[in-house]
Parts: C-alpha cells; structure tokens; sequence
C-alpha cells in the first residue's frame, strides 16, 4: 500500500477544519506491470547431435616423410621438436608408411645422408625411427630445398608419379632459403607440405615458406608445450 504523508494545519478557531480522508478510501497500490521476461510457450527445438570431430591433421596423409631441422636456428627447440615429432610417430600405424630424416645445410637430395628407409610403421620400426629422432645431431646453416627435393623422390611411387595422400612434415622454424624451382616442383607435385614450429619466426624466408605450405593445402602447426 502506497503511504501519504499528511500534514496537519493549524485553523483558527472560528473555521472548522476539513477532516482527513479515512485511510479506507485511500487509493489502491497500483497493478504492477506484466513482467518482460514472460516464458515463451513454444517449445524449444530438439538439440542437434555434435558433428565428430575431422581426423588429426597428421592422420590425413598415408605416405608422409618427416624432416627434422637439427641446424644452428633449431637448436634451441631441438627437444620440444624431437618430442612432437616422436608423439606423431606414436599416433600413426602400420597402414602409414613413412621416412624421417634430419637436416641442416644441404642444398642438394644427395646431401641429406641422416636419414631413415621408407617403411610401413609397425611397432619395431615406430621404435627404431623414434630413436633415430631422439639422436639427431646435427650443426650448421640451413637450406630447405635439399631435403624437400629428397623428400618429394621418396614420395614417388613405382611409375615415377606422386603417391596419393601423401604429405611433408617440416618440423622447423622456417627461417631458411628456399629456390624458385623448388618452391613450383612442391607445388606441381600436389604434395601437402606442414611446417610444425616450437617458436615461429617472421623472416621473409620463413613466410615464404609457410605461404608456400598453405598453398599446398597444408599450413603451420605451433607446438604447444603443455
């Protein structure tokens, strides 16, 4: 109930004072108003069930060849580098076939010589290719286009054409040369290329190389330490 304050007048008395309305005829406390937020009667739709989840981009390719930067610049993740690389040896089966091979300054296919035979991953080879990554290393520069040029042979199949699903890991910060030629011959070959990455650098070389990944249809990975 609303209250009214009332204020009492001194009247002389020749006048006679008006008397005050008894609280009976006071007026009513207002309605109050219908509330915004009413419930809506329509009833909510059905939840859709959650569409799965697409494989790990490193399951989407059966013949992929993994190259470990072990040059001066990668040093310094050399560990967080041969962890991931290893955890991905370790997600793939016997259905993957796969060559893992370490590099720093190679400029041609013939100078990458720490590298591993192209192999289905049963569980000895997931081992044998796992200690060869835990073993990597290497010193010096570095250059992209000897291990890529090697790494697209391997990915041939018998009648000289590029197998199908078939990928290039590059586990390195980017900054390196890459040529012209090897840049189109990546890109002819429809081979995806990933460049996986501990601490990413900006250098021209290196956003050259991962515009080249993206174009293949493939990109840069951050490893994340947890």
């Amino acid at each position: 109930m609303m209250e009214y304050r009332i204020e009492t007048e001194i009247i002389p008395p020749e006048h006679e004072a008006i008397p005050a309305p008894p609280e009976s005829e006071a007026l009513p406390a207002p309605t109050p108003a219908p509330s915004k937020e009413a419930p809506d009667p329509t009833p909510a739709p059905p939840k859709e069930t959650p569409t799965p989840a697409p494989p790990d981009w490193w399951t989407m390719a059966n013949h992929i060849v993994m190259l470990i930067d072990a040059s001066d610049s990668g040093a310094s993740d050399g560990q967080k580098v041969q962890q991931r690389a290893c955890q991905v040896i370790d997600d793939l089966n016997e259905e993957f076939s796969v060559q893992v091979a370490a590099f720093a300054y190679a400029p041609t296919a013939e100078d990458i010589r720490y590298r591993t035979d192209y192999l289905s991953l049963k569980d000895e080879v997931k081992e044998e290719f796992k200690e060869f990554i835990v073993n990597t290393d290497l010193v010096g520069g570095t250059s992209f286009d000897g291990p890529i040029l090697m790494a697209l042979e391997t990915l041939k199949d018998e009648s000289g054409s590029y197998e199908e699903s078939a990928a290039i890991f590059l586990f390195s910060d980017g900054d390196g040369p890459l040529s012209r030629e090897v840049y189109d011959a990546v890109l002819e070959s429809e081979v995806q290329l990933y460049v996986i990455s501990a601490n990413p650098v900006q250098t021209p070389d290196a956003l050259l190389l991962v515009q080249l990944a993206e174009a293949t249809g493939g990109g840069r990975m951050l490893i994340v330490s947890n």
